[in-house]
């Protein structure tokens, strides 16, 4: 399973790689160093193939449950807690494709807020433009307007989703270059993110 390296910590044998030592069957703890692709056998990837990681993450509950350890030492109870809590992590950050960006761009050596720092003046008078508008909208009461708002920003998500993929796969496959693209489509992307929560929360207010 490649989810962890180093020696049983009851039976000092190599454990195989596996949640379970192969040489005596005793759980492991966690690996920090294994990282969240690795944990759920999945390839580098902005876009982790979510069958395969559905699969993957029911096969290995089943393998750390807590419930499988009932009666198993409270060590053995504890590293089964540990183990879970760290795979639910995996999952639910590699399920989410912001979130998997942002972890893929660290995994990579990226500093997550190089973007932030580093928007052009184009995107920051498109960001006033977005705002201005989401005020007149909600100055108006006018859900139409608002409604148009979030498919725009919806759009414009997707294109920096895409873009960021592409400079994720560029950056994972060996190319340096990529890397201040990455951060700053991510960075763009997650600020998009933020606005539509915002549209949505005052579509809400007047729909309410």
């Amino acid at each position: 399973m490649n989810a962890r390296v180093g020696r049983c910590w009851s039976c000092g044998a190599d454990p195989g790689g596996d949640f379970l030592c192969r040489q005596c069957g005793r759980i492991q703890p966690p690996d920090p160093s294994v990282d969240f692709f690795t944990l759920l056998n999945l390839p580098l990837s902005p876009h982790p193939a979510h069958t395969e990681m559905d699969n993957r993450y029911r096969e290995i509950q089943q393998t750390i449950h807590p419930d499988r350890f009932t009666t198993a030492s409270p060590l053995e109870q504890q590293f089964s807690m540990q183990q879970v809590v760290r795979l639910n992590e995996a999952y639910q950050t590699l399920g989410n494709a912001l979130q998997c960006a942002n972890y893929l761009l660290s995994l990579l050596g990226g500093v997550e807020d190089f973007g932030e720092r580093h928007h052009d003046a184009g995107f920051l008078m498109g960001v006033m433009e977005l705002r201005e508008t989401l005020e007149e909208a909600e100055t108006r009461q006018n859900v139409d307007e608002l409604d148009a708002l979030r498919r725009e920003i919806d759009h414009r998500i997707r294109q920096e989703e895409t873009s960021c993929g592409q400079a994720l796969q560029a950056l994972a496959g060996g190319n340096d270059l990529a890397r201040q693209e990455a951060a700053t489509h991510l960075n763009r992307w997650r600020y998009y993110q933020r606005f539509q929560e915002e549209v949505e929360r005052v579509e809400e207010r007047l729909l309410g």
